[in-house]
C-alpha cells in the first residue's frame, strides 16, 4: 500500500508481507536517475535475505527494461 508519494522524488510503502519500504529517486541527468530502496521493520530475521534477493532481482529487471 502506497502511504505517500512525491512524484519523481520518493515513495513510502507498507509492504503486504510486513515492513516498510522507502524508494528514493535522484535525477542524474536528462536520461539517467538513481533509485534506492530501503526495506525495514521485517516481520522476522529470516525475511532479510529473501527480500534482499527480491529487491536485487526487481531492480535489475527494471534497469534492463529501461535500457531497452
Amino acid at each position: 500500500t502506497i502511504r505517500k508519494a512525491n512524484r519523481g522524488k520518493n515513495m513510502r510503502i507498507t509492504w503486504h508481507a510486513g515492513g516498510n519500504v522507502e524508494v528514493g529517486f535522484i535525477v542524474k541527468s536528462k536520461s539517467k536517475c538513481q533509485c534506492s530502496v530501503q526495506h525495514d521493520k521485517f516481520p522476522d530475521e529470516a525475511m532479510i535475505e529473501t527480500l534482499r534477493a527480491f529487491w536485487t532481482d526487481a531492480l535489475t529487471r527494471l534497469k534492463q527494461l529501461l535500457e531497452t
